[in-house]
């Protein structure tokens, strides 16, 4: 895969209780990938689907997991969940075609929140801000602190994923987890050594800006944000 390429979202096999997140993968800085584990993506399947505006890498498979039970996994991480949007009513992602979230340099309306390396005793405290710093600074809430998380309908037995986005409200307690244990579904957090790193992509309500929380090759954490409106004069 050529750095221009993207991350690209590989058939996972059979999941293991912690597996890895599937939205933003171990890359290397700076857009390539890292040598020892191919980045992950669920965003890369949307050019592999010849334009699909939605995350799902094939649609009109069978959902194995309900809204109801959507919802409960979703809550105990303070992510109230709203909907799932049909296919038809997802936003064009604001990500160049050809490339995932980490894959995008500045000149894409790319900005990057301070590293935390995974062995910083501080990394769920600080992966957090950095996350809301970025959510409040760029946009992501809207007035009801509502957005789009992007989220995995397949049931954990599963060798394939059921990539879908699902309209949520950030509520008042709401917390991402990380170090020794965390609130998130398994597809929202990877499990590193002995340490658990949130890694997900949310969406704001218009499409206008992307974000997504990720593990990269050399053991840091971070959250990018695409927001390409932000170059216009």
């Amino acid at each position: 895969m050529t750095p221009d390429a993207g991350p690209t979202l590989p058939d996972r096999g059979r999941r293991p209780e912690n597996g890895p997140s599937p939205y933003g993968g171990r890359h290397t800085k700076g857009g390539g990938s890292s040598s020892r584990s191919r980045p992950l993506s669920a965003l890369r399947a949307l050019q592999e689907k010849g334009g699909h505006t939605g995350p799902c890498p094939v649609y009109g498979t069978a959902v194995t997991i309900t809204d109801a039970e959507m919802a409960a996994l979703l809550a105990p991480g303070g992510f109230r969940f709203l909907r799932r949007l049909a296919e038809d009513e997802v936003p064009p992602l604001p990500t160049p075609p050809g490339r995932g979230a980490a894959s995008c340099l500045r000149e894409h309306g790319r900005v990057d929140s301070p590293l935390v390396d995974i062995d910083d005793p501080d990394l769920p405290a600080k992966v957090r801000a950095g996350w809301h710093d970025m959510a409040v600074e760029y946009g992501l809430l809207d007035d009801d602190r509502e957005f789009l998380l992007c989220v995995d309908y397949s049931d954990p037995e599963d060798v394939d994923s059921e990539w879908e986005w699902a309209r949520v409200r950030l509520l008042d307690e709401w917390d991402l987890g990380g170090g020794d244990d965390g609130p998130l579904p398994p597809w929202m957090r990877f499990y590193m050594g002995r340490r658990f790193v949130p890694e997900f992509t949310v969406m704001s309500l218009d499409g206008r800006l992307l974000m997504n929380t990720t593990l990269w090759g050399d053991g840091t954490v971070s959250t990018i944000v695409i927001c390409p409106s932000r170059l216009l004069p």
